[in-house]
């Protein structure tokens, strides 16, 4: 009847609300890149990524980017040849062609599973990841 399935509607959308929830909201803060030049930095992230400042001080300048915010830090470089994250986007083949247009080497796309994606360095030589989901 139509009483239970209002309440059957309600309980359901009760649990995909405790479900996607975690019990102490728990979320990546900030992810943390090393840069030599904050202020080239930050221009480069601007400019490639279309990111815009959160907040900036000193040494620091941290971009939103969803829930968690891509914090750039200016000290001395220890780079990792491996990628660190990634950051996902709705046109893989768009972004791509926009860093190839500003003449930024980007990889080849790949495909895994259904995640297409490229990578990328930074000014820094940080690898990045630009991916999208099929």
């Amino acid at each position: 009847n139509g009483l239970n399935t209002r309440r059957w509607s309600v309980f359901i959308n009760e649990l995909k609300n405790i479900v996607m929830k975690s019990r102490y909201n728990v979320h990546i803060g900030t992810v943390f890149i090393r840069v030599k030049d904050i202020k080239r930095s930050k221009k480069w992230y601007q400019e490639n990524l279309d990111l815009l400042v959160n907040w900036e001080m000193d040494n620091i300048c941290a971009f939103k980017l969803g829930e968690t915010d891509i914090t750039l830090v200016q000290q001395e470089l220890d780079v990792t040849k491996d990628v660190t994250f990634n950051i996902f986007c709705n046109d893989i083949i768009g972004r791509r062609d926009k860093f190839l247009e500003r003449g930024i080497c980007v990889s080849e796309l790949k495909e895994w599973n259904n995640i297409t994606y490229f990578s990328l360095k930074d000014p820094d030589s940080n690898l990045l990841e630009i991916c999208s989901i099929k």
